[in-house]
């Protein structure tokens, strides 16, 4: 088994042709990112919006439709993403604001935002780790705010034991694969994902959208 690459490196080193790959790999994968805007109200009002592993920011242009002047918050640590992300939305009226870091160190403030999207990112993580960057995403919400997560999420328990097996096989041979630093994919099933939304204190979490391999659930704080 090959030493996997660095989460950073390895989103440097595809973000050309990230678009048009990850698009493909989503089962209706226009569809997908159109989606990820129906929880949000349309409104001409500043609204503060986060995105954690947002890459080129695909979702955007669908969200901007509904939120035009919302002040966006993205984090991601790719460089190269990041400035594909500026020139994405440079026509748009919003605030973008952009951390090149990993989401998991970030520090959140209490209350900050209406929204938070995770899309296609939280699958690199374990549960145990996605449980407690879900406590502070729940501290970071607004009262009433919902957590939009897209995500690979259909598949079997007997799947995800495979996924789990081969990043533990990682381990196993001395590699840090903690807090995401490896592109290793790791993706779970709907239900454990409700299992530590619940856990967190998220409540109304429901399927929203699903295709043959990705679904998108949002849930409340």
């Amino acid at each position: 088994m090959t030493k996997p690459a660095r989460m950073g490196d390895f989103f440097n080193s595809v973000h050309k042709d990230y678009d048009e790959i990850h698009t493909s790999h989503i089962d209706n994968g226009k569809g997908f990112y159109t989606a990820i805007s129906k929880p949000i109200l349309s409104t001409e009002k500043n609204i503060k919006i986060l995105n954690i592993g947002c890459g080129t920011g695909l979702e955007f242009e669908s969200i901007l439709l509904k939120v035009p002047n919302a002040d966006i918050d993205c984090i991601d640590l790719s460089p190269e993403m990041l400035n594909l992300l500026k020139k994405r939305l440079k026509n748009f009226s919003c605030d973008l604001n952009i951390f090149c870091c990993s989401y998991l160190d970030f520090v959140y403030q209490d209350g900050m935002y209406n929204y938070i999207i995770a899309s296609a990112t939280l699958h690199h993580l374990l549960d145990s780790e996605k449980l407690n960057l879900y406590f502070k995403l729940l501290s970071a919400l607004k009262n009433n705010g919902i957590f939009i997560i897209g995500d690979k999420y259909v598949l079997t328990p007997e799947e995800a034991n495979i996924k789990l097996a081969e990043y533990n096989n990682y381990i196993r041979q001395g590699i840090d694969t903690k807090k995401g630093q490896y592109h290793i994919d790791i993706p779970t099933t709907t239900d454990n994902e409700r299992i530590l939304l619940k856990r967190a204190g998220f409540n109304k979490i429901k399927v929203i959208w699903q295709s043959t391999n990705y679904s998108i659930i949002t849930c409340r704080k």
